[in-house]
């Protein structure tokens, strides 16, 4: 282990009594707490993921890189490698390379979460990993276990089947969706989301995607941001088509349901979302959120260069409506091209595991929005 890694793991290890006088019990740390680091797999960079521009996005926002790496390097020869790659010089202080064996890039799928823990006065923070099963990769079963052992983290274990993407947390709720449920974990599913420190469960039936991330982004302990096919990309899309096919009322009436369900627990604020384009459910919800930059995704031609979306020509007017609303609720903002992820069938949120700083977090209080 080289020294890069030495401080990146001493600084998620390192605490203050201070910072947790607030929180009284075991609870999800949110995505919008500020960060220490963000953990990716190193195979982003071996195809035109935009992994430069996004770990340098990362760094931007003053949080430092970890990339999962399935191969032993040197120091010396990890650094080589991200320079061909495109890596700024300006960067690489705060990328570090450790070895963590995994199956493929979608890490936030079968990562494990982090739990804030007040009771566990030897490390305040823990992993927490549900069973994700993937039949075709048994080093994606074993991840969580081998990033606990190399961060000396508690790791609890739920027998739980569901996806991160899945999950998401916010203040005292926790909202799950039941596509990525068997069906007799959906009976059983709150008493295990209560071990995990969700004081309030909210399962989402019947959801446009079986992965909440795909159209839900919770901003802050008391806001969401669910996609919106709006008036004008749906009369675009009547015009393409010559008239408005059947699955994207039905997405667009999902959408209108699903932001009334959650408005009961959340104020949400509508986002547009891109039309949906052969298969690629495009959205600027999967975003990740790091110390008060949003790294959102942007969407040029579908694949890799394929051809053009059909409503690119709403593209920059949709992009500053995202932007503007990212920045009124108190984010700075950058948005990187992922074509080549949701063409895959994610983007930024799947590909990523926050790891807080003890020291930075105030759970509970903390809330993006000036004035809050």
């Amino acid at each position: 282990m080289d020294w890069c890694q030495r401080i990146i793991i001493a600084g998620l290890l390192t605490y203050s009594p201070l910072a947790w006088s607030k929180i009284k019990a075991p609870s999800p740390i949110p995505e919008y707490a500020r960060i220490h680091s963000v953990l990716l797999s190193a195979d982003l960079f071996a195809a035109n993921y935009h992994a430069p521009a996004l770990v340098t996005a990362i760094a931007k926002a003053g949080a430092n890189v970890i990339l999962a790496t399935n191969s032993r390097q040197s120091s010396s020869e990890f650094a080589s490698a991200l320079r061909a790659q495109g890596v700024p010089p300006r960067v690489m202080h705060r990328i570090s390379g450790v070895y963590l064996p995994h199956g493929n890039i979608w890490l936030r799928d079968y990562g494990p979460l982090v739990i804030a823990d007040p009771g566990n006065q030897a490390a305040r923070l823990k992993f927490a990993s549900f069973q994700y099963e993937d039949p075709a990769s048994e080093l994606n079963n074993r991840f969580p276990t081998l990033l606990a052992d190399k961060f000396k983290f508690e790791l609890f274990s739920s027998p739980l089947v569901l996806d991160g993407g899945n999950f998401l947390a916010a203040g005292d709720f926790c909202f799950t969706s039941t596509q990525d449920l068997p069906t007799a974990d959906e009976v059983n599913i709150e008493p295990h989301m209560t071990k995990l420190g969700c004081l309030r469960t909210v399962v989402i039936k019947q959801a446009p995607h079986a992965h909440l991330d795909m159209w839900v982004k919770l901003v802050s302990d008391h806001q969401a941001l669910v996609n919106q096919l709006d008036a004008r990309t749906l009369l675009l899309a009547e015009r393409i088509y010559g008239h408005l096919p059947p699955e994207l009322i039905k997405l667009r009436d999902s959408l209108d349901q699903k932001a009334a369900e959650l408005s009961r627990f959340m104020q949400v604020t509508r986002i547009p979302m891109p039309l949906p384009y052969r298969g690629t459910f495009r959205t600027y919800t999967n975003a990740i959120l790091v110390n008060h930059h949003a790294i959102i995704p942007s969407f040029s031609h579908f694949g890799w260069n394929y051809d053009e979306y059909p409503d690119a020509a709403l593209k920059a007017e949709r992009e500053e409506r995202v932007r503007h609303i990212y920045e009124h609720l108190g984010y700075q903002v950058e948005m990187i091209n992922a074509d080549g992820l949701i063409f895959n069938g994610g983007a930024f949120h799947c590909v990523t595991v926050p790891l807080p700083s003890v020291q930075q977090l105030n759970l509970r209080t903390e809330s993006i929005r000036k004035g809050n």
